[in-house]
């Protein structure tokens, strides 16, 4: 009797060892790469009939718990629903496979709603099409608002060749709408051989008519190369402000483009500073490295915002002025007493980073 207990007792050993010995080598696998799968979005997803739940009220918000879900939601964009004044709410992180990346929202299909990313995180690869024009995570957003969400993602545009202006960033391409507590962690690479303007942000090219709040950038932007005679800004959080921004800061690097007889601006909170613009609370601490053109005096670069549109600092207010230069060093600064707002923002670094 004692045999068979003590048989019995090293036989559950036995099959405990070897759960444990199968459940390691599950988790071990030369072909586990880490990634939960069932967060992989790729071309092979299958698209879900619906959201997880909700009506797409502020209070009962549609709910996105997969990548199939996410799918059915930019297709729906895709063939013109809007969700204007509604709220999308999403519920799982996302990885981007490395294949060619159809933002959610385009020009002629803009997407209107709220989307709350809830803190999750978007990781991968997002390689533009060549004939895109908006290129993020989101292409283009107008009246609504993105927000508390996570771009870990690479932002590869180095292929666009689009025939208009073209407006890049991680979190949107083009904002007409409130980018709200949202960060960006990842490498944007701008066009290698582009033959229009290029706005490239490392939130968002364009902020217009819109609010930029509590958002931070510690990806590095990639301004790339303009082959014709065309304009390029770049910048660690908007490319070109024509909005409000506030509370928000740029810890990444900055490389400007290389332009062809154009224009090249970069800056760190902005590359250019247009019209209604308003920027407040902001801060710099990247390096930014000037752009190229074959033309020096169409050169611009600041450690805050490297053209103001003749935007007068407020009374009290730091001068991002003292900041911009040409990249042949002769100290030019551009701006005059207009009617537009900027304080209280400061560049971080220590240096000046003009070109010698």
């Amino acid at each position: 009797m004692e045999k068979s207990v003590a048989l019995a007792k090293c036989l559950i050993l036995v099959s405990l060892f070897l759960i444990a010995c199968s459940n390691s080598n599950e988790e071990f696998s030369p072909n586990n790469s880490g990634e939960d799968s069932e967060c992989v979005l790729n071309n092979e997803t299958t698209m879900a009939k619906t959201f997880e739940k909700g009506n797409g009220t502020f209070s009962e918000p549609y709910v996105i718990t997969s990548p199939e879900q996410f799918k059915y939601f930019a297709e729906q964009v895709k063939l013109g629903k809007n969700f204007e004044s509604e709220y999308i709410r999403l519920e799982t992180d996302l990885i981007i496979a490395e294949t060619k990346w159809e933002p959610v929202g385009s020009r002629s299909r803009r997407f209107k709603g709220n989307f709350d990313g809830n803190g999750h995180t978007i990781t991968g690869t997002l390689i533009a099409k060549p004939d895109a024009d908006v290129f993020g995570f989101f292409g283009y957003v107008q009246y609504g608002s993105i927000s508390n969400l996570n771009i870990s993602a690479k932002i590869d545009a180095s292929n666009i060749s689009s025939e208009f202006t073209t407006y890049i960033g991680s979190v949107v391409g083009r904002a007409d709408a409130d980018i709200i507590n949202c960060k960006n962690f990842g490498q944007i690479v701008g066009p290698s051989r582009a033959t229009k303007n290029i706005s490239i942000g490392g939130l968002t090219g364009t902020l217009h008519k819109a609010t930029m709040r509590d958002c931070i950038n510690e990806g590095e932007v990639i301004g790339g190369r303009i082959v014709e005679n065309s304009k390029h800004y770049a910048a660690g959080l908007v490319a070109i402000c024509e909005g409000t921004m506030i509370n928000s800061h740029n810890k990444g690097k900055v490389v400007g483009a290389t332009v062809e007889s154009g224009s090249v601006e970069t800056g760190g909170v902005a590359a250019c500073a247009f019209e209604v613009a308003s920027i407040d609370e902001c801060t710099n601490s990247g390096m930014i490295t000037p752009g190229k053109s074959t033309d020096n005096n169409k050169v611009l670069t600041g450690l805050v915002v490297a053209r103001t549109n003749e935007i007068k600092p407020s009374e009290g207010g730091h001068n991002v002025y003292a900041s911009c230069f040409n990249e042949d060093n002769n100290g030019l600064i551009v701006g005059s007493e207009s009617q537009y707002l900027i304080q209280s923002c400061q560049a971080l670094t220590k240096e000046d980073l003009k070109s010698k």
